[in-house]
């Protein structure tokens, strides 16, 4: 199967450093909060942590991400982990699992992509997007109460779990550039990449469906 670029996406905002560094540290506090199963969360100070991203005709590589993103002033000094990327494969089956659908951008990646197993890529792998950009997965993305907030708790069922190795990868920018809808991804998985640690396979999502979370589309 061809590999290509599905939809691109980002979230522009306009927030001052302080600004930024508080909601880091409140979205840190809630999602600690959430794990520890400790329900006194205010359902207003949930809804600001909104993930989603709205979907561009194009997007714009930098050093420290997606230029314009609100997490590319974030990662200025982590460029590291500046892009995140989720396959439409994995966001079909989240939308199968949920019995709702989720639309490109929902979830907060930058780009999505279809043909690759990104899930599954070593750490090190080089993807060749479009005619110049060019990106390193550095790491599998961490799963937060964001999440659920997108896809909206009514949408968990009873008993139902997340897998945590479902939500696809964070890469660092080796060479910028324009990234648009339907550009060719070639996959380079140089010989010294090693697999990404797996994570707990999956966690219970009643906590959640305790919490009135807000639904924000």
């Amino acid at each position: 199967m061809n590999a290509y670029v599905v939809a691109v996406s980002l979230k522009a905002t306009q927030m001052s450093e302080n600004d930024r560094n508080s909601y880091i540290v409140k979205s840190a506090e809630v999602d600690n909060a959430l794990m520890q199963q400790q329900h006194s969360v205010d359902r207003r100070a949930l809804s600001e942590f909104n993930i989603t991203k709205f979907v561009q005709d194009s997007i714009t590589l930098g050093p420290g991400g997606v230029i314009g993103d609100c997490h590319y002033a974030f990662t200025l000094e982590r460029t590291d982990r500046g892009v995140v990327l989720l396959s439409i494969e994995t966001l079909n089956k989240h939308s199968t699992d949920f019995r709702t659908l989720i639309v490109p951008g929902q979830l907060g990646e930058n780009i999505l992509t279809s043909g690759i197993d990104l899930d599954n890529l070593p750490k090190g792998t080089i993807l060749h997007i479009g005619n110049t950009a060019k990106l390193q997965v550095t790491a599998r993305r961490n799963f937060c109460f964001k999440f659920i907030n997108a896809i909206g708790v009514e949408n968990v069922q009873p008993n139902q779990r997340f897998n945590m190795n479902e939500v696809g990868v964070q890469a660092c920018v080796l060479e910028s550039g324009v990234i648009r809808p339907n550009d060719p991804i070639v996959v380079e998985i140089p010989p010294d990449a090693v697999d990404l640690p797996k994570r707990l396979e999956s966690i219970p999502l009643a906590r959640f469906r305790k919490i009135p979370l807000t639904k924000i589309r």
